[in-house]
């Protein structure tokens, strides 16, 4: 979680990490962030899309840094080095990639690749995404604000209204 713990306001991102699109709206989410500090609690479920080369273990990979605190900081690479990720030619390359990002993330390579060896967060991954599919996710990424979805939103001014009308029906 992102934000104010206490807020009375919820964002929940549902994305995929090798999705453009997702990353499109990076940029975004941090102006309402931004613009809504302190009112706003931000959380973010994977949606790993099968059409996106290794979305299943940038969503795995994820958690692993989790596990060390360093979630966001993680997130962060995954979006901001998206186009190297999705272009390593397999998954032994990929993962040296990944644990690059955990060094540059500040992350122990030791325990992120145990817990990536594991296997530990494939079946926390792949439930997230049928608790998706089962709340009707079809793209990514959606945005729900106190339950009320926003698909690929395209600019602040489509998150504001929103956030302005919760806000107000809390007398906020």
């Amino acid at each position: 979680m992102l934000g104010n713990p206490q807020a009375r306001i919820e964002i929940i991102e549902v994305g995929c990490f090798t999705c453009p699109f997702t990353k499109a709206a990076e940029p975004l989410v941090q102006e309402v962030l931004d613009r809504y500090e302190g009112k706003v609690a931000f959380y973010f479920k994977y949606f790993p899309l099968p059409q996106h080369s290794y979305s299943i273990e940038a969503s795995q990979a994820a958690e692993c840094a989790r596990d060390q605190n360093r979630f966001w900081e993680y997130k962060e690479l995954l979006f901001t080095r998206q186009l190297e990720c999705v272009g390593q030619p397999d998954e032994a390359h990929l993962r040296a990639l990944y644990t690059q990002f955990a060094t540059d993330a500040g992350i122990g390579t030791g325990q992120f690749n145990q817990c990536l060896d594991s296997g530990k967060y494939k079946d926390y991954v792949e439930g997230q995404k049928q608790e998706n599919i089962g709340a009707g996710v079809y793209a990514t990424p959606t945005f729900y604000i106190n339950g009320k979805a926003i698909v690929a939103p395209k600019s602040v001014e489509e998150f504001s209204k929103v956030v302005d009308q919760e806000l107000a029906l809390l007398g906020q």
